[in-house]
């Protein structure tokens, strides 16, 4: 299947913003995409190698991260960008398997793996899933589903945006 871009075909629809008013769960990505270099995706789900978390941040999607069961409470996907990075919008996609978006989630961030802030708490109605939120500097995000459903959660991608400017590349010269 060919690449869909994020933000293209039906717009995303989800409603709940209970415990974070400042969270949209129904954006569009506007800002910068984050390069996947060097991250690490784990979750707690019973995924086969086939499913594997790490396919989420593979930048194809004809690869997957799926639960490979129905989807409850308690199951996460967490990704480790290797050192604090800034962003403010989270994208999953799965236009492969239209029926296994996360149906309620919290993304939480952490720059320690210990300690834990939720910045959205969002209710999904289709892919893709995006969700914007106040700035973060974070290591570490988790996306914790907070409700049942007879499907399995998949991810072909979860991407992370920033809508700050990069920062300007400095060159030295001697003489």
């Amino acid at each position: 299947p060919a690449a869909m871009p994020f933000g293209v075909g039906a717009a995303p629809e989800a409603s709940a913003q209970a415990a974070t008013p400042t969270a949209n769960c129904i954006a569009s990505p506007t800002g910068r995409l984050l390069d996947a270099a060097g991250w690490k995706a784990s979750t707690n789900a019973p995924s086969r190698s086939a499913d594997a978390p790490a396919n989420a941040i593979d930048s194809n999607f004809s690869t997957r991260f799926s639960t490979d069961e129905a989807q409850r409470p308690g199951l996460y996907l967490k990704l480790d960008l290797g050192s604090l990075k800034t962003f403010d919008e989270l994208s999953m996609a799965v236009p492969n398997s239209s029926t296994d978006y996360a149906r309620a989630y919290q993304v939480e961030v952490s720059t320690n793996d210990t300690t834990w802030s939720t910045v959205a708490s969002c209710s999904g109605t289709r892919t893709p899933e995006v969700v914007s939120f106040p700035n973060q500097s974070a290591r570490y995000v988790l996306v914790n589903l907070t409700s049942t459903s007879k499907y399995w959660w998949s991810v072909d991608e979860i991407r992370l945006y920033t809508n700050t400017p990069p920062a300007p590349s400095t060159t030295t010269t001697t003489s």
